[in-house]
């Protein structure tokens, strides 16, 4: 992975570590919340198209070489992204859960830094 990718990763997690604090998302509305997950989704997911790409227009060869092998892996972890499924303000550990689903993702998208 290349430093702009990393760098754009970089940047999904800072806006991710803004929602994993139960204390931040309560003060956010629904909206908010929803916009800085789809920044940072939009991110990690173009990073991880781009990741694909290269593998894929690598030669076979260099495919099952270490360094095919690694793009591989790091397409694969970005497409497959733990992203959480929603939240209901109604329940009442909803910050909590959603902040510990938000610190998920940070720590998938942080081993690849």
């Amino acid at each position: 992975m290349n430093k702009q990718s990393r760098a754009r990763l970089a940047e999904a997690v800072t806006i991710l570590s803004e929602l994993s604090d139960a204390e931040n998302l309560l003060a956010m509305s629904d909206e908010a919340i929803a916009s800085m997950i789809d920044e940072a989704t939009d991110l990690i997911i173009d990073v991880g198209s781009e990741e694909r790409e290269k593998f894929d227009n690598m030669p076979e060869g260099l495919q099952s070489s270490p360094t095919g092998e690694a793009i591989e892996q790091a397409a694969d972890a970005l497409e497959y992204v733990n992203w959480p499924q929603g939240w209901d303000r109604q329940d009442e550990d909803w910050a909590e859960v959603l902040a510990d689903e938000i610190q998920s993702v940070i720590n998938e998208v942080e081993e690849l830094l």
